[in-house]
């Protein structure tokens, strides 16, 4: 998906365009200059000194300093005294530390912009450490601006108090606190380390504030917002009673632009008694240039006579902006399309995208009853125009004796943009209508063309900090996340008999007529897939 304009935005436009499926859009040419923090280096270990001894809270290691690894304890000298992580680690707080480095544009922007907005929407579980680059005399000169605007952001919000200890300015310079932050200052050009609640190291990405085309250090508070996004869905996660995980990729990259494969089910007998299904998907990226642009994934079931063409949708994700991420989809509404169970083949597809793979499904029982049967309904990626509502024809069912509730279960994003006044479809708030027996079912998009309108959704999973346009709110989607399936229940709109629904699309309640701008450009479509699912 080419990502376009925002309409207030006009002034950004050579960099507030994401992609397509079929053709990259411009970025900032200055993000060759991105944070190296999301290198993991090489893997070194660690040996604690302190390992019979200590806070019994914190981790003995095995200790690394590669993105992932668990973080040794570190001292460094600051305004109020020395801090040290072990003393100070209660398993509930994130640290995050912010490096000055003068050859890095956006970390001296950083550095130069007002705290206040980090401090009004950070979570509140963090520590934030502000360490120069410099030595000696020069390490006062960078950080003292800092101590002044922290100051000034203490009068102006609502908690001083909280932020107040939390705000550590350390007074020796990256290269001279020593231990293992020196060792990791040294090796590379990021700006940004985190030690998250689980004592695990975390990289970032690029703090850019979007509007202003600056390094913010608003952008930074982001981090740790997903950080604890990420921390409570793996407790979640490991909460599961005897979750069955059926692995079905396992590291693999794609091979023109699609990846094939079977995944071994339980036999429909034991399928039946699963009330869960979900989709986990984490890709990881070689480099910002292997997963530059934001594109459209789709996941596909194959039925029996589909070969590999496989064409049945059941789940969907936007990759990120040059980085990889994770996304576990509750596709439960789904399950009737898996209970035949035993070996199924399915698609996975990405234009242009070449992360490694790694996807599994997990099946989990206790929950509510699942839906026992489906119908597809809609399925396309046709222009949003005037005539978009005669693409689609009704479709006539009649539920099998017994059923009890029926839901309609979709997956609707808009793409399309620069190319039509209202820059639909990605950035105008359409409305996808189902029409049920004479009675509508909306889902709307009121994101569509906000300013943050996925920047917004980083506590739901968005990858902060992507290396593209991500903040912007898009029609049903965002860079760096799983699209969750619509659900609508249309139980109290059937009738005894033969029923029909119909899909039409509508900007402002009204068809849409494009004013074209750029009739060469990415006009305006929605890419659709939706089903009748039922119970008994």
């Amino acid at each position: 998906m080419r990502c376009g304009l925002v309409p207030a935005l006009c002034l950004l436009s050579l960099l507030l365009v994401a992609c397509s499926s079929s053709a990259p859009a411009d970025t900032d040419d200055q993000t060759a200059e991105s944070d190296a923090s999301s290198n993991d280096g090489d893997h070194l270990l660690i040996p604690d000194d302190d390992a019979a001894t200590g806070n019994p809270l914190f981790d003995k290691g095995p200790y690394g300093v590669a993105i992932g690894d668990t973080a040794a304890n570190f001292t460094v000298p600051t305004d109020t005294g020395d801090w040290d992580l072990e003393e100070h680690w209660d398993g509930k707080d994130h640290q995050v530390l912010l490096f000055y480095r003068s050859a890095n544009n956006y970390a001296k922007q950083m550095f130069q912009s007002r705290l206040v907005m980090l401090l009004m929407n950070s979570p509140k579980n963090v520590h934030y450490f502000f360490i120069a680059g410099g030595v000696g005399e020069a390490v006062a000169e960078m950080l003292d601006p800092v101590r002044a605007e922290a100051e000034s952001a203490l009068d102006i919000i609502d908690d001083p108090g909280h932020w107040r200890p939390r705000l550590h300015f350390v007074t020796k310079g990256a290269s001279e606190i020593g231990g293992w932050l020196s060792e990791w200052y040294a090796a590379g050009g990021g700006f940004i380390l985190g030690v998250d609640r689980a004592q695990k190291i975390r990289g970032a990405g690029l703090p850019l504030n979007w509007l202003t085309q600056e390094g913010d250090f608003e952008m930074a508070g982001y981090e740790p917002a997903y950080w604890e996004f990420d921390l409570k869905r793996a407790e979640a996660l490991g909460a599961e009673a005897d979750p069955i995980v059926l692995t079905g990729i396992d590291g693999q990259e794609f091979e023109s632009e699609t990846i094939t494969f079977e995944v071994e089910f339980p036999a429909a007998a034991a399928m039946a008694d699963h009330t869960g299904l979900a989709v986990d998907l984490e890709q990881v990226c070689a480099s910002q240039a292997a997963c530059e642009w934001d594109r459209i994934m789709h996941l596909y079931i194959c039925g029996p006579d589909d070969g590999d063409t496989c064409g049945t949708e059941v789940a969907r994700w936007i990759t990120a902006y040059g980085m990889g991420g994770r996304w576990v989809t509750d596709i439960t509404p789904l399950l009737p399309l898996f209970a035949s169970g035993g070996k199924l083949k399915f698609r996975l597809y990405v234009w242009g995208y070449q992360a490694k793979n790694y996807l599994s499904f997990r099946l989990t029982k206790g929950g509510d009853p699942a839906p026992v049967g489906w119908k597809k309904l809609f399925v396309g990626n046709p222009r949003f125009d005037e005539n978009y509502n005669t693409q689609y024809e009704p479709v006539a069912f009649e539920l099998p004796t017994g059923a009890q509730k029926a839901a309609i279960v979709a997956f609707i994003t808009g793409h399309g943009n620069g190319s039509e006044q209202a820059n639909c479809a990605e950035f105008c708030p359409f409305e996808s209508v189902f029409v049920v027996n004479g009675t509508p079912f909306e889902k709307d998009h009121p994101d569509a063309a906000t300013n943050d309108g996925c920047l917004l959704q980083v506590g739901d999973g968005v990858v902060p900090n992507q290396y593209g346009s991500w903040p912007f709110g898009r029609a049903g989607w965002c860079p760096g996340l799983n699209v969750s399936p619509w659900v609508a229940e249309v139980t109290d709109a059937l009738v005894s008999g033969e029923n029909t629904v119909a899909f039409e699309g509508y900007l402002d309640g009204t068809d849409y007529v494009p004013v074209v701008t750029d009739a060469g450009g990415y006009r305006a479509e929605i890419n659709s897939s939706s089903y009748l699912v039922w119970w008994e």
